[in-house]
């Protein structure tokens, strides 16, 4: 494709990373691919091209031919025909001969995508078998709600997509199948080979089945086909069509090919029975030998054939296109395509050769693209008509429970607001019992203490036994007596002593007011009045006195003054290495702990009556419940199938 584009585009060639596919007819794609670097000026100024493309910057156009290319390589957009068309195009000097022997040249050598993985990309991601899939997986679903849902889906699995392959005697219609199935299954020759009528099908099992003039029929192998098949065998004579079960990729897809007799054939009941065939084919192949193409035989036909067939999707395909060379096959094309356009104008051509299989891909991609394509008139009309049948199916579904659920819900409405009545009763139990925890929780929250500071008690007391301390060696400074350590000491730790109980002892009979104003709004009795035993309590303590006895026995001799800020300093030391904390959470432990456990008692007490108050509720509220408890779970469950049903109509639509 580069060394193409750059020969045509020369300095003016972009390099453009594209990947894109684009469809089109082959007469768009023709234009398209004749604009370069030398009529590029003239081309944006027709309007015919401009028409065609949108963007008609050198950008837009080069971006648009590898689109095209891409195009012609995945099997979008026939060869041949473009091929055929750029030679309209030489011919009517649009293009001069240089250049169309040079897009000839690299078109005639673009390796085309193998047909079968193509195929199967195709039909993985095409829009009719994503559709299908998913509406079979909405009548699987359904089909619990409606068993003759089976029904449908398996008529619908049952749609078949019927090629007929016509042509005169040794057209190459055996051939042209034996290609399409990459297998020698038909016979072919020289002579009349094809004497009856042969429709290929898929099957799992590969097999063949004979149907005779009599009625009768038999198995038989399928290397044998061509002694039932084959001009060349009398009992071919008696034969009145063949059913080739095959496992072929094309098949699968639920496509029927018929392989009929030639437009020779003399036998009155296999015309007749071909004729039936092609009446109700989606697409006719009809086949001509490049050689001897478009004979008065082959007009006739074809003529016959619009009249008295559906709306079948008309296809001519010039077999043995490599007996001949391309210049002429295009020559033929043309020729072909502009005798059968004067009575016939939606037509498609192909150039096959069954032996190098040129061609082959195109027409099998053709094939699929005409009856799963996004276009397809058929595969949109079944489509349509399987949604439509699955909808009336939902609706039909939705009306039924709708009804019963109309029936059931009138039933239990008495029910329902007897049910109300009990939960709001319940919900009035649960806002008591959460109002009575809350108490029970701001009561305790209101004994704690933890924020409290006590050390300035501690210190004003110390101060005042320090006082104490000094004004006793002043007066024995005044008249000159000896300090008597002993009663130095003794103050200190009884002054210390006394001071701690009273202290303890104001905040143990704090807590026991507390106690009692929240005993009171809880309205709780208690049995005890104060008696907290304070100095019982602080003999589980021990005060280390040996550092202040030191700065006691240090300031015996100095000055007042300085006695005086010695102690000061040694006594705040001393209440700062004193855990005051931890004494004060015991003593808060030691005077509510009784109360707590009577308060926990009395909330466990209410507690307990409020549950079992609820429980009898809820019990009613069950046994109300079980009268109806069929409808209920009727209820549930037609409203899971409403939902159910409900969510299977918007995935069809």
């Amino acid at each position: 494709m580069n060394e193409f584009l750059d020969q045509i585009w020369g300095i003016e060639r972009l390099y453009i990373k594209n990947l894109d596919t684009i469809k089109l007819n082959p007469q768009c794609a023709a234009i398209i691919l004749s604009c370069n670097a030398k009529n590029y000026d003239r081309f944006i100024t027709l309007a015919n091209f401009k028409n065609i493309v949108n963007d008609i910057s050198i950008f837009g156009v080069q971006n648009l031919q590898i689109s095209v290319i891409n195009g012609i390589k995945n099997l979008e957009i026939s060869k041949f025909e473009t091929l055929g068309y750029l030679k309209i195009l030489n011919d009517e000097r649009i293009i001069d001969k240089d250049f169309y022997e040079i897009i000839y040249k690299f078109l005639d050598n673009l390796e085309l995508v193998d047909s079968e993985i193509i195929f199967d990309k195709r039909r993985r991601s095409s829009k009719f078998k994503i559709e299908l899939d998913n509406l079979n997986l909405v009548a699987d679903e359904l089909i619990k709600f409606d068993s003759s849902i089976k029904f449908l889906k398996e008529d619908v699995l049952n749609n078949k997509f019927t090629i007929s392959i016509t042509g005169v005697i040794n057209s190459g219609k055996s051939s042209m199948l034996n290609a399409i199935l990459n297998r020698e299954i038909l016979g072919t020759s020289n002579i009349p080979e094809t004497a009856n009528l042969t429709v290929l099908s898929y099957g799992d099992e590969e097999k063949a089945e004979v149907y005779y003039e009599d009625g009768a029929f038999e198995d038989i192998k399928l290397f044998d086909v061509q002694k039932f098949s084959s001009a060349k065998f009398e009992i071919s004579d008696s034969v009145k069509y063949i059913n080739l079960k095959l496992n072929n990729y094309l098949l699968k897809e639920n496509i029927i090919i018929v392989d009929t007799p030639g437009l020779d054939d003399d036998v009155f009941k296999r015309e007749e029975l071909t004729m039936n065939f092609m009446k109700n084919s989606d697409a006719i192949i009809h086949l001509m030998n490049v050689s001897q193409s478009l004979t008065n035989k082959d007009i006739k036909f074809i003529k016959n054939i619009i009249k008295n067939t559906k709306n079948s999707t008309f296809i001519i395909a010039l077999t043995h296109s490599d007996s001949i060379s391309k210049s002429d096959l295009i020559e033929v094309l043309n020729y072909t395509k502009k005798n059968i356009n004067a009575f016939l104008d939606d037509v498609s051509f192909f150039a096959i050769d069954s032996v190098s299989k040129n061609g082959i891909n195109e027409l099998v991609n053709f094939i699929f693209e005409n009856f799963f394509g996004n276009e397809s008139k058929k595969a949109n009309l079944i489509i349509q008509n399987y949604k439509k049948a699955l909808n009336l199916a939902i609706l039909d579904k939705i009306q039924n429970i709708k009804t019963n659920l109309s029936n059931l819900n009138k039933s239990i409405v008495e029910l329902n607001s007897q049910n109300i009545n009990l939960e709001n009763e319940i919900k009035s139990i649960n806002l008591k019992h959460k109002n009575i925890k809350n108490d029970f929780d701001l009561a305790l929250k209101s004994l704690d203490y933890s924020d409290l500071k006590f050390d300035i008690s501690f210190k004003s007391g110390l101060i005042i036994i320090k006082d104490r301390i000094i004004s006793d060696l002043k007066y024995n400074k005044i008249y000159n007596k000896n300090t008597d350590l002993d009663r130095i000491y003794f103050m200190f730790e009884n002054g210390f002593k006394d001071l701690m109980s009273d202290v303890l002892r104001d905040f143990s009979y704090r807590i026991f007011k507390d106690i009692k104003n929240t005993a009171l709004n809880l309205n709780i009795k208690l049995d005890d009045e104060y008696n907290f035993d304070v100095r019982n309590f602080l003999q589980d303590f021990t005060f280390k006195f040996d550092d202040i006895k030191i700065s006691l026995k240090e300031v015996v001799n100095l000055d007042p003054l300085s006695a005086n800020k010695i102690l000061e300093d040694k006594f705040n030391d001393f209440i700062n290495k004193l855990d005051l904390k931890e004494i004060l959470n015991k003593l808060f432990i030691e005077n509510t702990k009784k109360f707590k456990q009577t308060i926990e008692q009395k909330f466990q007490i209410l507690e307990n009556e409020l549950k079992e108050k609820q429980i009898l509720l809820q019990n009613i509220a069950l046994s109300k419940n079980s009268q109806n408890q069929d409808e209920f779970l009727k209820i549930n469950q037609f409203k899971d199938d409403l939902r159910s049903l409900e969510i299977l109509q918007q995935r069809i639509n």
